[in-house]
């Protein structure tokens, strides 16, 4: 991997804007030019699941790998990933146990959903927030599919079926229809507002 002359920051920033930048450097560079809305809590849009060894679309819309590590063999040119969000993907030790076993896809499934629990941006407080890089990964997916532009989830297994990127999908599906964190911020700022207002008409009464 050729390393981006930009920060992170500064790339997820110009593919939520729709700004047009290279996301590697050299020569044979992806460019990324898709205009992504950032609002989050709209719902999912299109959120599709592909291996990141067919063929490229243009129906891909935006092509975000999911796996830890690069895929074997696989040219940047060839792969066409606008952006690799790494650190979604299972923890080394979950994904060393797993192994691509389908056996234990079950306890596989439950378990990374309890990490992607865990550093959702709901649960963690604004500190750890901002030095997490895997809930600023998380959270940037969330609002790549919450857009207007369709995403297609990129994974390197054979295994369509039993894969990180399937886990990913459910998990983005969940928080189109609200988290429990999102509802519970509505319901908070709804009730402090009705308590607002009832304050205000005392008042005036």
């Amino acid at each position: 991997m050729v390393e981006h002359p930009l920060g992170k920051g500064e790339v997820v920033s110009s593919i939520l804007t729709g700004s047009t930048i290279p996301l590697y450097g050299g020569s044979a560079c992806t460019y990324v030019n898709q205009s992504v809305s950032n609002a989050i809590g709209h719902g999912m849009g299109t959120v599709r699941l592909k291996r990141v060894y067919d063929e490229a679309l243009p129906e891909d819309g935006t092509r975000v790998l999911v796996d830890r590590l690069w895929p074997r063999g696989r040219s940047r040119e060839a792969a066409k990933v606008d952006l690799w969000l790494k650190d979604v993907a299972p923890s080394d030790k979950l994904r060393h146990w797993f192994n691509h076993d389908p056996e234990r896809w079950p306890e596989f499934r439950k378990r990374y959903r309890a990490e992607l629990a865990e550093e959702s941006e709901d649960t963690k407080s604004e500190d750890t927030k901002s030095e997490d890089s895997k809930s600023e990964d998380l959270e940037t997916l969330r609002r790549l599919a919450a857009g207007n532009k369709p995403v297609t989830l990129l994974f390197a297994a054979k295994d369509s079926e039993h894969n990180n990127a399937v886990v990913l999908r459910e998990w983005l599906s969940a928080r189109g229809h609200g988290s429990p964190g999102v509802k519970k911020k509505i319901a908070t700022r709804r009730r402090s507002g009705a308590q607002l207002q009832r304050v205000r008409t005392i008042k005036h009464s």
